[in-house]
């Protein structure tokens, strides 16, 4: 097998649309197109405008955008600065290259320079046990007991907001 040039960078607004594309394919592989509702100008807007929500490294093999990760920072009350990695997702032919790993330590080191006391990630059912085997070896633990609650869409959070 040859040797095949591999690189993660920073990804620029004209990232966008293989970004994109690669959300929608990550969507189908989890059987959750419909939940898509992002855009590549919502990528655009919200990633590179004057206050970015979100980072994203991209992964380049032989100067082919095959992969991403996209990450974000937060609080929490309890430990103080965190980041959430929301997606990592690498094109089917150029996985086993260790562009995941790679990316997860580099989200890792990017944590400890901007002071974060935690770093997580969400793993769907079907991806157990064999990530949690790979996650437990990095030192991740699973939280016991909790459950992600979420309001999706503009109508779900109107009705929150009006609730009194």
């Amino acid at each position: 097998m040859e040797k095949r040039a591999a690189k993660i960078r920073k990804a620029v607004v004209e990232d966008c649309e293989k970004v994109f594309g690669f959300i929608k394919s990550l969507a189908s592989e989890e059987g959750k197109n419909a939940k898509v509702v992002s855009s590549v100008e919502t990528l655009k807007t919200f990633g590179f405008g004057p206050k970015p929500a979100f980072s994203c490294l991209v992964f380049e093999v032989d100067g082919e955008v095959v992969g991403f990760a996209m990450y974000s920072f937060g609080f929490g009350s309890w430990v103080g600065r965190t980041v959430m990695i929301d997606d990592v997702y690498v094109e089917p032919s150029y996985r086993k290259l260790g562009l995941g790993t790679k990316a997860f330590q580099m989200i890792a080191e990017e944590a400890l320079l901007e002071g974060c006391q935690r770093v997580e990630w969400f793993v769907y059912h079907q991806e157990m046990p064999k990530a949690a085997a790979l996650y437990e070896k990095w030192g991740a633990h699973f939280e016991k007991g909790l459950w992600r609650c979420q309001l999706n869409g503009e109508k779900a959070i109107q009705g929150l907001a009006q609730i009194c």
